[in-house]
């Protein structure tokens, strides 16, 4: 004898599938996938304090140097890359190398100045000037401070 389910026993059937999904989703909603994830500290930009008084030795070395003959300081480049907003940015060169203008770098440039050609710029700095490192500290604030 084939009896077909009566409409009561298929409402129920109906019931207890909508019940055992609602569980199953409330149970995935509150235990599946852990907690939120961490938000990430938003990096605070450096503030770099510099000496007032090496910011302007730095100036008047570089144009004891004549650097600013050929670098300008308002964003305008001349003959060579201008100054103002340079420190932290990264430089294309004419080897096909790349690097962070920082510290380091513009030391190098300094004291090297045919080492690394910046992209664009192809008039050659003076060879080696005797600059202190006393005195290209002073020139690398004096740099910082044109941001």
């Amino acid at each position: 004898m084939d009896r077909e389910p009566n409409a009561h026993s298929k409402r129920l059937l109906a019931l207890c599938g909508v019940v055992f999904l609602l569980v199953g989703l409330w149970v995935s909603a509150s235990c599946g996938g852990g907690s939120q994830p961490t938000p990430q500290p938003t990096p605070t930009p450096t503030v770099l304090s510099l000496d007032p008084a090496l910011v302007a030795a730095g100036k008047a070395a570089a144009q004891k140097y004549r650097c600013l003959d050929c670098h300008s300081v308002d964003g305008f480049p001349m003959f060579g890359p201008t100054w103002k907003g340079i420190y932290g940015s990264q430089l294309a060169f004419t080897d096909g190398t790349t690097a962070v203008a920082d510290d380091s770098y513009l030391a190098e440039s300094i004291r090297n100045p045919l080492g690394k050609v910046v992209l664009g710029f192809d008039t050659p700095m003076p060879p080696q000037l005797p600059v202190s490192d006393e005195e290209i500290g002073a020139i690398i604030a004096y740099i910082k401070s044109l941001r």
